[in-house]
């Protein structure tokens, strides 16, 4: 399988080729290979590859929780109809009314948690910004895609690197607070209908003619 590979390239700097039956080495043994300086392989490391990482981890956590509870959901919604639906007699029927109030209890409890939390919108948010930010950094690492095919070696290319990730990295911030860390209560207060205040009274300047 093709995979991408460091190779020495005749210009002064190294870009990636694609090496059959290579394997895929680390970001960060691409990052330390590249001829940059300290600060900026810390950058890349620190800044971005961190960013990276944390988004990538924030999405599976909001994946896992999303899942649960709408198994949970699901599961439950399911089961209740048919413990409504049995017909037995006894002591066995309290058993199986325990059994449906608890399951009630369960699947509004864990629908309310995940309206009020909106992991699914997390992680679909996560996953998203992830995706962006680490193919910035390929392009880069590749010297490909419209921003950086013009520059010769990553040096050149750096500034251009950082400016494009510091600005995704505030769109992702801006994004978040703004349209997925809200509550569900926030979305509905936003939807509606604003009324515009009543215009004041207006005040009429005229003279007012003075008594004989």
């Amino acid at each position: 399988m093709a995979t991408m590979q460091q190779s020495q390239s005749s210009g002064p700097d190294r870009r990636l080729e694609v090496v059959p039956g290579g394997r895929e080495p680390g970001l960060e043994a691409q990052i330390a290979e590249l001829r940059l300086d300290e600060v900026q392989r810390t950058y890349l490391r620190e800044r971005w590859l961190g960013q990276v990482r944390f988004l990538g981890k924030a999405a599976r956590r909001a994946q896992r929780r999303y899942y649960a509870l709408r198994i949970v959901a699901i599961l439950g919604g399911v089961a209740i109809p048919a413990l409504v639906g049995l017909n037995v007699g006894g002591d066995f029927e309290r058993y199986v009314q325990w059994l449906t109030f608890a399951l009630g209890l369960t699947v509004a409890a864990a629908v309310a948690l995940e309206e009020f939390f909106r992991w699914g919108d997390q992680w679909r948010h996560y996953r998203l910004q992830t995706e962006l930010l680490r193919g910035e950094g390929w392009n880069f690492l590749a010297l490909a895609g419209d921003h950086y095919r013009r520059f010769k070696s990553h040096a050149e290319g750096f500034r251009t690197f950082v400016a494009h990730s510091e600005e995704a990295m505030r769109r992702e911030v801006g994004i978040y607070v703004t349209e997925v860390a809200r509550t569900s209560d926030d979305s509905r207060e936003d939807r509606r209908p604003r009324t515009d205040p009543e215009p004041a009274a207006r005040v009429t300047t005229e003279p007012v003619a003075s008594q004989p």
